[in-house]
């Protein structure tokens, strides 16, 4: 069977690959720290060297899938490399033979960048706190995995969008400002950019990396390959939600750098015959129309 130890399973990543991956055949065992353990959940704090290695040495996963992460606290950052590597140094002291270790990297590793798209092979200079972690969290893991011998591969996601995404990020943030009726919505800049992916296309991207036994390379972009301004953002709510448009006010008076805003999908369309099936209106106006999953 192909038993798959999902961590970070409730988390927004998590549930639709933990459903993606349970829709296409696989046993998908989740991890929870603080609810009750079931034939599906086990309990597992990661930041635990012993614990993680118990569970491993218990279930004895076929593969492994890393979805959780510190966003929040750039001071807890850290975490996300401790996770990635007790998993891995479980793998190699508890013996087991890993199929494949997916860990999930992020468009914040990117930094300032001197092109868009931009593509796995471009240069890496994280400018935020969790961008350095989480670039470092994948540096350790692929080495790590190269000297041990156990496949990694990271999905670097771009900004996952979706029926129960945060209430902290832009989307939800904007949609509880337009329901106020005001006249005004504020964001950082009008013309700041990013490339927005229906959570849908991600998890499918994380099972078509988890399906060959070996693959081309060790780290894909995972995006839409579109870049979308703040302002196109609030313009698609408002047509979805059928107000009129309010006026967008600056908070930020500087312009932004450029910014990994764009992913170049070119690996995994050509690698994995992945693509985009969800367009940003279609996730805009299911987002809306299921407002309260909003987390």
């Amino acid at each position: 069977m192909n038993k798959v130890l999902l961590v970070g399973s409730e988390g927004f990543i998590g549930r639709h690959v933990a459903q993606e991956l349970a829709a296409n055949g696989y046993k998908v065992i989740g991890t929870t720290r603080k609810g009750r353990a079931n034939s599906d959940k086990v309990t597992l704090d990661a930041l635990d060297f012993d614990q993680t290695c118990e569970v491993i040495r218990k279930l004895r996963p076929n593969y492994i899938v890393n979805c959780a992460g510190v966003l929040e606290n750039s001071e807890a950052a850290s975490a996300n490399v401790i996770i990635s590597m007790n998993l891995l140094r479980s793998v190699y002291e508890s013996g087991v033979k890993l199929e494949k270790c997916i860990v999930t990297g992020s468009a914040a590793e990117y930094g300032i960048v001197k092109k868009l798209p931009v593509a796995e092979s471009d240069p890496v200079i994280p400018t935020s706190e969790y961008g350095r972690q989480k670039h470092e969290e994948v540096v350790q893991s692929l080495e790590y995995g190269k000297e041990k011998e156990i496949p990694v591969v990271v999905a670097r996601v771009f900004n996952p969008i979706g029926r129960g995404m945060a209430e902290r990020q832009l989307i939800p943030s904007l949609l509880r400002q337009l329901k106020t009726g005001s006249p005004e919505v504020e964001v950082s800049r009008a013309d700041s950019k990013r490339d927005y992916i229906d959570i849908r296309d991600v998890a499918v991207a994380y099972r078509l990396l988890l399906e060959p036994k070996k693959l081309n390379h060790r780290v894909y972009n995972v995006g839409s390959g579109v870049s979308t301004s703040n302002r196109r953002l609030v313009e698609l709510l408002v047509e979805s939600m059928n107000v009129e448009m309010p006026k967008v006010v600056e908070k930020v008076k500087e312009a932004e750098p450029m910014v990994a805003s764009q992913a170049d999908v070119s690996r995994i369309t050509s690698d994995l015959q992945w693509k985009v099936k969800h367009s940003l209106e279609e996730t805009i106006r299911e987002i809306v129309s299921h407002e309260p999953e909003v987390k």
